[in-house]
């Protein structure tokens, strides 16, 4: 048992934030890293996991904002720097993301990240108008960084889909690795799972299958659906 002067210290609240973070905990996590975010400010992880726990209970604006802080405190790290233009964009904010985002994608040691390319092609598909050759590009290149990713292969026809090209020849048989079903989102020997997005940073891999392997009945729809960590 940890004494309760030390459970209320930033560092105590930061590791109780991490532990309920990988127990999908998010509200509990939430509370945790708020406390531990605020007892220290210039801790760019605590910010970064306030951030992350921010996008799971769906505040946005909390979310970019607290890997904004993170950035400012630590302006090198690349996954926050790519993480903070991709949360801008979930708040609305898609130009800003997307300046973001190009100028991580530009800079050297970001080269060999599939996750900034996987990023910089969501914020390219969801513009309006899309740019969908530019987000095709990005997910095609992370795919190459990353041929094992299911996030880098479902956005390249999410891309064709966002400008309406529904007759895109886009197979992805091939990526095929787990099922689930969409209507009550299980999988044998599985717990519930709620929706995601497809490129979210929890997302991981898709299915593709006609009936649900847990229940009669359930009719899925093939593509569009990710399995969560």
């Amino acid at each position: 048992m940890i004494p309760g002067e030390a459970m209320s210290s930033g560092e105590a609240q930061l590791l109780l934030g991490r532990l309920l973070l990988r127990k999908e905990d998010w509200n509990g996590a939430k509370d945790a890293l708020d406390s531990a975010a605020a007892a220290l400010p210039g801790l760019a992880e605590a910010q970064a996991a306030l951030g992350t726990t921010a996008y799971n209970v769906g505040e946005l604006k909390l979310a970019a904002d607290a890997y904004g802080r993170a950035v400012a405190l630590e302006p090198d790290n690349v996954a926050y720097l790519s993480n903070h233009g991709l949360f801008l964009g979930y708040d609305g904010r898609l130009d800003e993301g997307l300046a973001v985002l190009l100028k991580v994608a530009a800079r050297p040691d970001a080269q060999g990240d599939a996750g900034t390319f996987i990023n910089l092609g969501w914020l390219y598909r969801n513009l309006r108008p899309p740019k969908v050759a530019e987000s095709v590009a990005a997910y095609e290149k992370a795919r190459k960084l990353d041929p094992k990713s299911a996030k880098a292969a479902l956005g390249v026809p999410l891309a064709y889909r966002a400008a309406g090209q529904w007759a895109r020849p886009v197979s992805l048989d091939r990526w095929t690795t787990i099922r689930r079903c969409s209507a009550c989102w299980r999988r044998p020997t599985s717990r519930q799972f709620g929706p995601h997005r497809p490129d979210a940073p929890n997302a991981q891999l898709v299915f593709r299958t006609t009936t649900c392997p847990v229940q009669r009945g359930h009719e899925l729809p093939g593509v569009d659906s990710v399995a969560k960590r």
